[in-house]
């Protein structure tokens, strides 16, 4: 399937908030996609080719493209959580992004009441939210079933409170900015790892830290580097990605075509987006 096709497949996507997503990136990213969707106005089916037109009308009135939404930039983390919901709601049927937000603010503020301990002195922010979100939320790494598509979905995570390295790291940045800690994610190989104050931690195994010398021989740099790790630390734009292209491997081996599909376009329409 050309990039031109793809394009008129998204197109073609009922009302709602994955075809909004796509009509809002369009508008701002004109120079990468006029050529596809200049082909789709002219070739594509209905709707996706009134679509396409009116789109080109757009951009003729507009004249510059308007800056790209919050939600759709994902230059932060909060941007980046409202893409997981947008992303849940299409492919999780029935599912509603205010039960998510409300799952994780009821973790913040399980954390939140746990940060300052009855003397005035702060505790461990790191056990803090280990307390929280494991033993007490009970998330964990699904060992025996990792390739299911619901590993990659906010929405699956929580519900059955599994997930992969990289959704479960989602859940610690996410619930961590509720409560003004800086959790950031680390777009280590083969496995995504979290870092808060320096102190690198692995969600998928019960949000365990990692000592330098054991980072070092993992992944490679110095073990001088992992005391600080920035080389490793990851955009919310690239988390998005990786989040797809996961996400994308796990339906390719389901067979769930359909969704594979959609999951592709909203990949290479991410990466248009400046980095």
């Amino acid at each position: 399937m050309t990039r031109s096709q793809a394009l008129a497949s998204l197109l073609a996507e009922p009302e709602g908030d994955s075809l909004r997503l796509l009509v809002q990136t369009l508008c701002a990213g004109r120079k990468g996609s006029e050529k596809e969707v200049r082909w789709v106005a002219r070739y594509g089916k209905e709707p996706a080719r009134s679509r396409a037109r009116r789109g080109l009308l757009f951009w003729k009135s507009e004249g510059e493209p308007p800056q790209v939404p919050e939600v759709i930039d994902l230059s932060t983390w909060e941007a980046l959580e409202s893409f997981c919901w947008t992303i849940s709601e299409a492919l999780d049927p029935g599912f509603k992004r205010a039960e998510g937000i409300q799952a994780l603010d009821e973790w913040a503020r399980w954390v939140e009441v746990s940060l300052e301990l009855p003397d005035g002195r702060p505790s461990d922010p790191l056990r803090v939210l280990r307390d929280a979100l494991v033993g007490r939320a009970g998330l964990r790494g699904n060992r025996t079933d990792y390739y299911n598509p619901d590993n990659s979905l906010l929405s699956r995570l929580v519900t059955t409170r599994e997930g992969l390295p990289l959704t479960l790291s989602l859940a610690y940045i996410f619930v961590g900015a509720r409560v003004g800690l800086e959790v950031e994610g680390l777009n280590t190989p083969g496995h995504y790892l979290a870092v808060l104050d320096n102190r690198v931690f692995d969600p998928f195994f019960g949000g365990v830290e990692l000592a330098a010398g054991e980072l070092s021989d993992r992944f490679g740099d110095t073990t001088e580097a992992w005391i600080h790790p920035v080389s490793f630390r990851a955009t919310p734009l690239v988390t998005a990605m990786r989040m797809l292209t996961n996400l994308g491997n796990s339906l390719e081996r389901a067979g769930r075509t359909e969704d594979l599909r959609r999951v592709n376009g909203w990949l290479r329409l991410l990466q248009q987006l400046p980095t």
